[in-house]
C-alpha cells in the first residue's frame, strides 16, 4: 500500500503509543514537528486519508479511534 512519509509516521506513531490518546497537536508534533494553528485540521485529514487506505486493503479496519474532543488512539486488537 503507498503511503506517503507523513502517513507512514501517523501510522507509526499511532501504532508505537497503542491504546494512548495522542491530541491532534501532539501527533502532528511528533510526525512533522509541527505545532501550527492549522495542526488540528491537518490531522485531521492525514488520519482520514490512512483510515481510507487501510480500509481499501481490509474493509473492517477499525483500529485508529477517535477520542472526540481530544485525538486519536491506536485501538488494542
Amino acid at each position: 500500500m503507498p503511503l506517503t512519509v507523513t502517513e507512514f509516521r501517523v501510522l507509526e506513531a499511532l501504532a508505537r503509543r497503542q491504546g494512548h490518546v495522542l491530541t491532534r497537536d501532539k501527533l502532528l508534533d511528533l510526525v512533522r514537528g509541527d505545532e501550527s494553528s492549522s495542526a488540528n485540521a491537518s490531522s485531521m485529514s492525514y488520519v482520514r486519508r490512512l483510515r481510507r487506505k487501510l480500509e481499501a486493503i481490509d474493509a473492517t479496519f477499525s483500529r485508529i479511534e477517535t477520542v472526540i474532543g481530544l485525538g486519536y488512539r491506536w485501538k488494542d486488537s
